[in-house]
């Protein structure tokens, strides 16, 4: 490996001295010379020095003077001053305002300046190394950190992805032995509505719809039970998709409903982009998504969807007026079985929808619009799925 010696630059107005430091220091480093303060400063512009030697007394501008304005310049420059006794004030000054990092008595002898140089380069160089190290070391901690939260993040996903198959595992079962029961309620409450028909009987015909009612509620809980399990199980389909396309097609059984309950929907489906997607999970987050916001308008409002590229992600945001998200479950919104209330629901909506944007290498988040209601945005990377 090559090595490269420092740089000095010696100011003196008197050549024979310039001549003798020349040659007293030529084996240590590379030597430009300067006869003023004012060509000093020129020559300092247009190289890369790693001290500066000056003679106090010049005409001009003083050796003092002239080192003070080295370290405006550059604050990590090693700087010596040459000086006679008589200047010795001048020189303390100088070392107590930290403009200087030493100096000399003229005349000095060669070994005194060598060491004197060398001293003071090991001391800078030592320095500048502890600052690269520190740079290093800063740069390693945000690496560090990016790791750690990469992980933790990471972590957390799996987790998630582990307790929602256990809950797919345990729900499919459930499903299983109860669906036999309820087609048969299904079935006895179909019966009481004709025996109510035959007789006339207005109680037994209001019984009948009540019972048809709770079963096929429960039967839409067991469904989304089940939506669980398909979540959970793995074997998605991936394909090159445009995401434009993907969502309005998702969107599309949901226009009417919004309609009769008095929601407005629009579309902003401009982001143009086409990646590698899980279709039937990302139309399966994004029917849940749209069930929350209408659920959460009975009285009707606005849904505005629309897709953008950000960055290197894909987004899809689905923005509502509605009644918004309830503090007591703001921090818990995407664990499984938390609900706002509502009859019916399982409050496993979306803890899928997060985990099919893991699926996708993005996230889900959740914020609080101005003018009130909700929106959530889901990101996709433009990644390839491995």
């Amino acid at each position: 490996m090559s090595f490269e010696l420092p740089r000095i630059l010696v100011v003196d107005d008197e050549p024979r001295a310039v001549e003798l430091l020349v040659r007293s220091l030529r084996k240590q480093a590379r030597v430009d010379t300067a006869q003023s303060g004012e060509e000093a400063l020129t020559s300092f512009g247009d190289g890369d020095f790693s001290l500066v030697i000056s003679d106090q007394r010049m005409p001009g501008m003083a050796g003092v003077d002239l080192l003070g304005r080295i370290a405006d310049c550059d604050e990590n420059v090693v700087r010596i001053l040459l000086t006679g006794y008589a200047d010795l004030e001048a020189t303390v000054e100088a070392i107590n305002r930290g403009r200087v990092h030493a100096y000399l008595h003229k005349p000095c002898s060669p070994p005194d300046l060598r060491a004197t140089v060398k001293g003071v380069l090991d001391r800078v160089e030592l320095a500048r190394e502890n600052t690269r190290l520190l740079v290093s070391l800063r740069e390693r901690n945000q690496e560090l950190d990016q790791a750690l939260s990469s992980l933790a993040s990471a972590q957390v996903s799996v987790v998630a992805s582990e307790r929602l198959a256990a809950i797919g595992k345990m729900s499919a079962m459930i499903v299983h032995d109860l669906r036999s029961p309820l087609t048969v309620l299904l079935g006895l409450g179909r019966h009481v509505r004709e025996l109510s028909q035959e007789r006339g009987s207005v109680e037994f015909g209001e019984v009948s719809a009540e019972i048809e009612e709770e079963v096929m509620r429960m039967q839409r809980m067991c469904e989304e039970l089940l939506e669980v399990t398909r979540a959970s199980e793995g074997g998605a389909t991936w394909a090159h998709e445009c995401l434009d396309e993907v969502v309005a097609a998702a969107l599309a059984s949901f226009v009417e409903p919004a309609a009769t309950q008095g929601v407005e929907v629009g579309l902003q489906l401009e982001s143009g982009v086409e990646l590698e997607v899980d279709e039937d999970g990302l139309r399966r987050a994004l029917s849940n998504l749209v069930t929350n916001a209408l659920q959460a308008m009975p009285e009707g409002g606005l849904l505005h969807v629309e897709t953008a590229l950000e960055g290197d992600e894909a987004v899809v945001r689905i923005r509502d007026t509605g009644v918004g998200i309830p503090d007591d479950i703001a921090d818990r919104l995407f664990e499984p079985f938390v609900t706002s209330g509502r009859r019916g629901g399982t409050g496993l909506g979306l803890a899928i929808a997060q985990k099919v944007a893991h699926d996708h290498r993005g996230a889900i988040e959740v914020g609080k619009p101005e003018g009130g209601g909700t929106v959530f945005t889901l990101k996709l990377s433009l990644r390839r799925h491995a």
